[in-house]
């Protein structure tokens, strides 16, 4: 796995962050869940993401590892929607999350962590628009992938 290459455990994970529903941007939670069963899990680990982010990673889930939901301790796992335009409070970080211009039943986001008094924002895939604006507005980092610029 990719963090254990950089010497992180996915055991040691608190939050996950989904910005759209693609298998590009989620389809590595079930490998991150799968983990739990090789290293005992001592902390809930919350996934934060739109609006059927738990029904889908499940049912992705259940199609690449059928009954491992059953076999890991489900009081670890929490599943969080986040609410468009909308500053909420996490125990570690606030996050607002701004509508992006991108395929739309995946429902692209860009979110804005506020960590003490650090602001950092993030864009996966997009085109231009005006919510970038306000993403970027006294962020210390912007992390955007832009990909499609029109008229």
């Amino acid at each position: 796995m990719g963090l254990e290459k950089l010497g992180f455990e996915p055991a040691d994970l608190d939050y996950i962050l989904i910005i759209h529903l693609h298998g590009d941007n989620f389809g590595g939670v079930p490998f991150i869940l799968l983990d739990f069963l090789r290293k005992e899990r001592v902390k809930v680990l919350t996934i934060i993401g739109p609006e059927g982010i738990e029904s889908k990673t499940l049912a992705l889930l259940e199609l690449l590892y059928p009954d491992l939901i059953n076999q890991i301790n489900q009081d670890l796992l929490q599943f969080i929607e986040f609410h468009t335009n909308k500053i909420e409070d996490f125990k570690d970080f606030k996050l607002a999350t701004f509508e992006v211009l991108y395929s739309p039943p995946s429902l692209p986001h860009a979110l804005k962590l506020f960590i003490n008094d650090k602001i950092i924002a993030f864009s996966g895939d997009t085109e231009w628009c005006k919510n970038l604006i306000c993403l970027a507005d006294e962020a210390i980092l912007l992390i955007c992938e832009c990909n499609l610029v029109s008229n």
